[in-house]
């Protein structure tokens, strides 16, 4: 009876990812340039005034927007250059003539792939932690502006039901990461920008005690929610009905205080 539970629990892990791979396989209509050369015609000239709607997010982070925006449009031309160079790089993406299909793609897995990577570049660097706040606040300001850019051309992507033959989330990371440094966005650059958003007002950091007392007052604000002893042991023991079972003598001994 235990091996036909465990059988029957595999089996509906095995069908959910099968499920979840058929869903991902999905697929569309691939855009034609033609059709979508005057969609990206209207986002161009949405950008700067749907940037300007989505201010308050920079607001947040106590920086002045103007100062901000002036930062970036420094740079607009090495942008340009950038966004110009990774087309360039994927010129199947859109199809010469109708007829084609590709597998059906989500903005959020290469927002995802995009995150991940500049986490990777900051932790080399040591300041990841700094500016988790400020990746956070970009992310809604980016979120924000895509929401914009979607009304200002009247939904012209959606509208299409088309997508593009691109590679993998990663692969298109890594090729506009290599586009922006051939377009300029050297190390020079990037700290140039850094310290006009300093001067914009803009700050990394947290204002939070020592590592110590933060971590015992998430502690005792555990402690406040119901993590006791008791409960603690509950989940311990819980783990070791999953399988965990080098947890069974350490169950016990758990406490709280």
């Amino acid at each position: 009876m235990h091996f036909l539970k465990k059988m029957r629990t595999l089996f509906l892990c095995v069908a959910s990812f099968s499920i979840i791979a058929l869903t991902d396989a999905q697929l569309i209509r691939q855009c034609t340039c033609q059709e979508i050369e005057s969609c990206k015609q209207k986002y161009f000239n949405s950008v700067k005034p749907c940037t300007d709607r989505c201010q308050k997010y920079a607001a947040a982070l106590k920086a002045d927007y103007k100062v901000l925006k002036g930062c970036i449009l420094q740079r607009e031309d090495m942008m340009r250059r950038t966004v110009e160079c990774t087309q360039a790089a994927f010129p199947n993406a859109c199809a010469r003539t109708p007829g084609k299909f590709v597998p059906k793609r989500h903005l959020e897995s290469i927002e995802i792939a995009g995150v991940a990577e500049i986490n990777r570049m900051l932790s080399t660097t040591g300041v990841s932690e700094q500016v988790q706040g400020l990746l956070a606040q970009g992310r809604k300001f980016l979120r924000c502006t895509k929401s914009c850019l979607d009304r200002s051309a009247s939904q012209c992507a959606d509208k299409l039901k088309c997508g593009f033959d691109l590679p993998s989330d990663n692969v298109l990371v890594q090729t506009s990461k290599q586009c922006a440094i051939r377009s300029g966005f050297n190390t020079r650059i990037i700290q140039d920008m850094c310290r006009c958003f300093v001067g914009a007002g803009l700050r990394c950091g947290f204002d939070l005690p020592s590592d110590n007392v933060l971590v015992q007052t998430s502690k005792q604000c555990a402690i406040r929610s119901g993590f006791n002893t008791r409960i603690i042991q509950d989940m311990c023991r819980c783990f070791v009905g999953a399988g965990l079972r080098q947890l069974v003598n350490v169950c016990p001994r758990l406490q709280v205080n």
